[in-house]
């Protein structure tokens, strides 16, 4: 008996162990709850609007949590565009540590909101998620400077658009490290030249700087530089034209049943260009000093001039030239060296505007 009784103990502890070392088991396995909730009510007390909203925003995204942002004052993101940019920072930000596309969706949060998100994600082809071209174009941007890589930048012209061929150049420029201007010689003997066989030019660039000749808009072809504001575009005859900033000089453009440069002023006269006038000019530029109609525009720390010729074919050739508040001395003569190396080949030829004949 006294056996027996000894038995039935032994089992029992053995039984209480395993039954406590299950217990121990399956509550060490138990993931931790590290998530602490904050109470909000603390935020309900303050009175200032400014500081109860902030409660409310640094507690919204310490929990990730997008409801929170929901409880600021300027919750509504369309109701007061300009008072609920905090509420609109709080979705954003919490869209964008939980690289949740649908938080911007919820809030109808379409450019910023989906742009940093898509970036978070590190997947270059959550950039098509975008609706705006602009957008879009900033994406891949984005991506094409965090990951130093020009070739992010063919999507960009994939998008055809009248602003494709600038946020491409934007693009390839941010992806590539900078140029030293200072180093580069203007000996054109130590530079590259570029040929278009198809509309007849070239023109010589420091093997330095890169251009991009990717860039089309239905008649229109244009070849830039990334790394300057020097450009090289061809297009119908029809379509020459330039407009002169808000005050300035009004519309310049092409006639090509008169051959001749008018003007169409911002008192909706139009008028023939004079030869000898003052600021628009008629004169012979590059290597074969080609016929051409120049203008420009410009005001606090920028300047265009743009330089138009004309051909015996059905396009003529606008070259562009800017300086900016960025723009060096050095740069600036580098980009005179390009203009003053430019010539007309494959028997295309320059016409003269009757303008001044």
């Amino acid at each position: 008996m006294q056996k027996r009784k000894k038995i039935i103990v032994v089992i029992a502890i053995i039984a209480v162990t395993i039954v406590g070392g299950i217990f121990i088991y399956k509550n060490s396995n138990q993931p931790e709850n590290k998530e602490i909730k904050t109470d909000t009510s603390k935020c309900k007390l303050i009175t200032d609007i400014s500081e109860k909203d902030a409660c409310y925003k640094q507690i919204a995204i310490e929990q990730s949590d997008a409801s929170i942002c929901g409880l600021m004052t300027y919750s509504d993101l369309y109701s007061s565009p300009v008072n609920s940019k905090e509420a609109r920072d709080c979705y954003i930000q919490i869209a964008v540590a939980k690289k949740d596309f649908d938080i911007c969706k919820s809030k109808l949060l379409w450019g910023d909101c989906y742009l940093e998100v898509a970036v978070a994600t590190d997947n270059v082809s959550n950039c098509k998620k975008l609706t705006e071209d602009t957008y879009k174009y900033k994406c891949y941007a984005k991506f094409a400077e965090i990951k130093k890589d020009t070739s992010i930048c063919e999507s960009i012209i994939a998008i055809s658009s009248e602003f494709s061929g600038s946020y491409y150049k934007e693009c390839i420029a941010g992806a590539r490290d900078g140029v030293n201007f200072d180093k580069i010689s203007l000996d054109t003997n130590t530079w590259l030249t570029y040929k278009n066989e198809e509309y007849g030019f070239e023109f010589k660039y420091p093997k330095e700087i890169t251009l991009i000749d990717k860039i089309k808009n239905g008649s229109l072809f244009m070849v830039m530089s990334a790394d300057l504001d020097f450009s090289v575009a061809a297009d119908l005859k029809s379509k020459l034209y330039f407009e002169d900033k808000p005050g300035g000089g009004g519309l310049y453009y092409y006639d090509e049943q008169t051959n001749k440069w008018m003007n169409k002023g911002y008192d909706d006269v139009i008028r023939e260009i004079s030869c000898n006038d003052k600021y628009n000019q008629f004169k012979n530029i590059g290597i074969s000093l080609i016929p051409i109609f120049t203008t420009g525009t410009g005001d606090a720390g920028f300047a265009l001039s743009v330089y138009f010729t004309i051909t015996d074919k059905d396009f003529g050739i606008e070259i562009s030239k800017g300086i900016n508040s960025e723009t060096t001395e050095k740069m600036e003569q580098i980009e005179d060296v390009m203009l003053n190396s430019f010539q007309l080949i494959n028997n295309v030829k320059a016409v003269k505007a009757n303008n001044c004949q």
